[in-house]
This record gives C-alpha cells, sequence and structure tokens, in this order.
C-alpha cells in the first residue's frame, strides 16, 4: 500500500513518499541542515548499513555554490535503509550532483527520495540524482522517488534510476561499524563512514600518495582494480615525462648542440636501466619498441618470416593475449607454418606435459605468457626454455604482467626473446622493451626501414646499424624513455619486486570472499599472481562492471562496504 506523508519543507511544499510500506519507525524530525555558502563546496559521503536507518538531510545552496552527495545503503534483513533529501537551489549557477547507490538481500529494503527545488531567481542551475540498486535476492526491494519543482527557466535538472539483479546470490553479511567525529561531537550513527575517515585512511598510505590518478577530483580515494591493463602513474613518472617534453627536450643521436647531445646521454641512460633492470648482458640486447605488442610483431615479422618456413610449427597457449596470437597467425598465413596450441591443466596453468608432447623437430618457435593477463597463472620459465630448446626450437615470454611483480634475470633464464609494456611498468604508455640475446639480434634482418637504423646510403645500397639501432626506425620514443628510467627507479626504491608474496595474498583473500557467495564461480589458480578472474550467474560481466563501477562512485570516499 502506498502511504503519504509530509515531510519538513521552507515553503509548506509537500513531499510524498512512495513505495514505502514501514514509515512508523523513521525519525522524520531528525533532520540536518547545510547551507552552502556562495561559491563554496561541500561533499556528503556515507554508507547507511545499520538497521531501519533514514538520513534526511535539507541542503540549501548560495550563489555558484555546489554539493555533491554519495551514499549506499546495504544489508539484508527485514529492515529499511533509505535517504532523504531536499536540495533547494536558493540562488543562480548553484549545482549539485546526488549518487545513491544500493545492495540488498534478504528482506532488506533501500530507498532514495529526493526533491530538487529550483527557486525563481536561481537561473544557471545544474542539478542532478543517479540511483541504482543491485537486488541479490528475490526478497530485496529498492525504490527511488525523485521529485523535481522548478520555478526558474533556464536551468538543467535531471534524474535516473536503474535496478540490477542476481537472485541465487548467497547473503553478504555486513560489519557494523563506528566512526569517530573530528568535531567532538561523538560518534557518528552505527553504519555510516565519513569521508574524513576514508581520505585519512588513503593518507597513511605513503606508496598511494604518490600515485595522483588514486585520488578524485575533489580528493577522496579512488580505488583502481585493472592495473593488469594499465598502471597508473607515481607522480615522478609525471614530473620525468614533463621535463623531457619541456626544459630538457631535443632529439638524439642527431643533433651536435649540448642539449640534443644531453638528451641523447639521457635516452641511453634509460636503455642501460631497463638492461640492469632485466639482468641483460649488455644495453644492446634492449630494443626499444612501441610496446609489448610492437616487440612481438617485430620477432614475428624479422625473425620468424625468416627462420619459418613450410610445415614449420609455432606453440602457443590456451592462455595468450591477443597481440601474442594474431603476429604468428599472420606468419603462418604467409609461411605455410602451423600453430598448436598448448592446453591449459586442472588448475588453468600451461600444461608443460602437453607441451612436451607437441614439440617435434619442426617446431621453429614457442611463445608464452610469464604470468597470465587473465588469470594470473604463471609459467615455469626455466622448464619452459629447456623443452623447447630440447628440440632447438627459440622461445619469446610474453612479461607484461611479470616486469612489473617480480624480478628478472634475462642471463639466467635462459630464453632468446623476452617482452614487456611501459605502461603496466607504472611507465608511460607508447614505450616497451624487446629483449633478445645479442647473437640473435645480429642475424636478424630489419623490419621497418628509415633514419637511425641505417649506417650508409646510397641510391645502389643501404648498409644497417647493429642492433638495437637496426631495429628503432624513425624518431626514437625519447620522453618515453626517459619516463620509464623513473619508473623502473621509483619501483626499485619501493622494493616493489617483491610484492609478488603481497599480491597473492591479497588475491587470494579476495578469493575467499568471493567463494561465500554461491552464485560466483572463480577462474585460475589459488596462487594467482594478483589477479583474480570470475563470473557472476545470471549477470552479464558488462552489467556487473557497470554496477559494481556505480556502486563505488557511490562510496569512493568511505573506507570499505564489507569487513
Amino acid at each position: 500500500m502506498t502511504e503519504a506523508i509530509a515531510l519538513p519543507t521552507r515553503k509548506d511544499e509537500a513531499w510524498r513518499y512512495a513505495a514505502v510500506e514501514r514509515l512508523q519507525d523513521v525519525a522524520l524530525d531528525d533532520w540536518r541542515t547545510i547551507e552552502i555558502a556562495a561559491g563554496e563546496h561541500f561533499c556528503d559521503t556515507l554508507v547507511v548499513a545499520d538497521g531501519d536507518l533514514t538520513r534526511p538531510t535539507e541542503v540549501t545552496l548560495s550563489k555558484g555554490a555546489h554539493f555533491e552527495l554519495g551514499g549506499i545503503t546495504v544489508g539484508g534483513r527485514d529492515t529499511v535503509r533509505e535517504f532523504v533529501t531536499r536540495v533547494v537551489h536558493a540562488e543562480p549557477a548553484a549545482t549539485s550532483n546526488q549518487v545513491v547507490r544500493a545492495v540488498h538481500w534478504g528482506q532488506g529494503t533501500g530507498n532514495f527520495l529526493g526533491n530538487i527545488d529550483v527557486v525563481r531567481d536561481a537561473q544557471k542551475t545544474d542539478a542532478a540524482q543517479d540511483f541504482k540498486g543491485l537486488l541479490l535476492e528475490k526478497g530485496a526491494s529498492v525504490n527511488a522517488v525523485p521529485q523535481l519543482e522548478i520555478f526558474a527557466d533556464d536551468v538543467k535538472c535531471a534524474h535516473g534510476a536503474s535496478v540490477g539483479h542476481s537472485w541465487r546470490c548467497a547473503r553478504v553479511t555486513g560489519e557494523r561499524r563506528t566512526a569517530r567525529r573530528t568535531d567532538g561531537r561523538g560518534a557518528v550513527e552505527g553504519g555510516q563512514l565519513p569521508v574524513s575517515e576514508a581520505a585519512a585512511l588513503a593518507r597513511g598510505n605513503a606508496v598511494r600518495a604518490d600515485f595522483s590518478g588514486l585520488v578524485t577530483a575533489d580528493g577522496a580515494p579512488w580505488h583502481y582494480l585493472d592495473t593488469a591493463a594499465t598502471a597508473q602513474k607515481p607522480q615522478v613518472v609525471v614530473d620525468a615525462m614533463a621535463r623531457a617534453l619541456g626544459r630538457d627536450y631535443a632529439t638524439v643521436h642527431r643533433g651536435v648542440y649540448s642539449r640534443s647531445a644531453q638528451m641523447t646521454l639521457g635516452y641511453e641512460a634509460a636503455r642501460r636501466r631497463v638492461a640492469e633492470f632485466i639482468g641483460a648482458k649488455s644495453e644492446n640486447e634492449v630494443v626499444f619498441v612501441r610496446g609489448a605488442t610492437e616487440g612481438i610483431n617485430l620477432v614475428a615479422a624479422s625473425w620468424g618470416m625468416t627462420h619459418i618456413g613450410e610445415g614449420d610449427r609455432i606453440v602457443l597457449s590456451m592462455l595468450e593475449h591477443h597481440s601474442n596470437i594474431v603476429p604468428w597467425q599472420m606468419v603462418a598465413e604467409r609461411t605455410g607454418a602451423q600453430i598448436d596450441v598448448c592446453p591449459l591443466t586442472e588448475d588453468q596453468r600451461i600444461d608443460l606435459g602437453a607441451l612436451e608432447a607437441l614439440l617435434t623437430p619442426r617446431t621453429k618457435m614457442v611463445s608464452f605468457a610469464h604470468i597470465s593477463n587473465a588469470l594470473g597463472s604463471e609459467l615455469q620459465v626455466a622448464e619452459a626454455v629447456q623443452l623447447a630448446h630440447s628440440v632447438s626450437a627459440k622461445i619469446m615470454i610474453d612479461g607484461c604482467q611479470a616486469a612489473p611483480r617480480m624480478p628478472l634475470d634475462m642471463t639466467a633464464s635462459g630464453c632468446d626473446f623476452y617482452v614487456f609494456s611501459g605502461h603496466k611498468l607504472y611507465g608511460p604508455t607508447g614505450i616497451g622493451v624487446l629483449w633478445a640475446r645479442e647473437e640473435i639480434l645480429e642475424a636478424m634482418p630489419p623490419w621497418q626501414g628509415g633514419g637511425a637504423m641505417i649506417d650508409k646510403v646510397t641510391f645502389d645500397a643501404t648498409t644497417y646499424a647493429p642492433p638495437p639501432q637496426r631495429f628503432e626506425a624513425g624518431t626514437p620514443m625519447i620522453t618515453e624513455a626517459i619516463a620509464l628510467h623513473a619508473a623502473i627507479d621509483y619501483l626499485a626504491k619501493h622494493g616493489v619486486f617483491e610484492a609478488l608474496d603481497r599480491e597473492r595474498a591479497l588475491a587470494q583473500s579476495l578469493r575467499e570472499r568471493l567463494r561465500d557467495i554461491n552464485s560466483v564461480r572463480l577462474f585460475g589458480p589459488e596462487d594467482s599472481a594478483g589477479i583474480v578472474s570470475f563470473v557472476m550467474e545470471g549477470v552479464h560481466p558488462h552489467d556487473l562492471g557497470t554496477i559494481l563501477d556505480a556502486l563505488m562512485r557511490g562510496i569512493e570516499r568511505t573506507q570499505r562496504i564489507f569487513g
């Protein structure tokens, strides 16, 4: 049954609750009143996790003021958790944005009842409300009741709501928390974590503070879980890139003026730093490329097209990134070679026993990921190298996920080629590294022509520079190399090379939490290297990602939702 109740307002306007059956326990007289002065910003971020709790707030905005609400209701049982707001745009050019997320199970209900009131003189108002709910069991419900009362002409007002559900999900239990106010007025209501506590927690992490990308525009911490795709950048990398693009900028290997000479020294110093970082015998084994994708294509086009012929075999695995599949397919199409696909073990690692059975004297190349970008499975590189070399095949390792999180030693590894990208190593985009043993590079023909990779050029013939310049045609990635140097120094300073055990522990903790949700299916080995992959029954991965992103945007200034 739909009930209505008049709520306290300034001009006797009537608010109405809709689709809410339980009203008698709500303390409707306990309103918070917030007045935001001209030009000021106020951000209010709260989690409502206790039972039968309403959070009523009235906000009045002066000229050019801004109000931001980020709220979440979360819980089960037969309880109602809700936000009730009235935002009054009392003067021109004020803005407001209210974002509420709700996650409920059992008989739990989450409500957002929001009123936007634009008075006659409040021209240039820009106001928005956004609500999204996730229902984990059939008995749960969420309700959004937006109301717009507009008396001005030149305004923008918008509201939207959506709901997703997964009926077979197990119950998630939350922990009651009590946060302390910083203003001496005692404890905040149970279940509410204000922005100050979360921000203090973030500031306590010195490493996190180095990453400006992990903070939102209003200073709140942002939780980033996409490092397998690309890493955020520490400020030292941003600064190094800015200096290289600004006061230090010049070309390399060409100019005779002092700044060009200095930039050339810096560029080649970056190459030496990479060689040291990966345990190469010499910087001459380090080729700068635009990324791991280009490095693999370089090997496929130069070494592959020279050494692989009709009837030869190339071995890949089920775990490979497209960048380690398509270049070899192109080689196979052009040469008549065949591609063999190595299967996985039961715990979703590359099956080296199956690799041994696949290898023949016609196998010319084995190309595997060191750590899978999808599952976090780690390859036993030494064993794979031994097997490949037993049939005189070359082996290339895609190290994009390994380079940022574990020490590398190319000399000891015995592999023939190794590639990784700078942007996954906390460096810039647009640069990567191809390492190969010097004698292999010396025997490889160039794959692109242009400046820098030549020795002498005449219209009759051209001779080529020795490696690595032979494979770096055109103007190189100058500023990117300088920034990559800074990223490697940053990693070394903080000892991130020993972070693999820590990442595995965090991944294992997440896997244990996800197992408590019946509808979640996990992929990958138990000791995955900081990467956790899962699906939820009945929910498309894109929808789940959208809902989780929306939830995090609603609570990004709070400590954590669960546990």
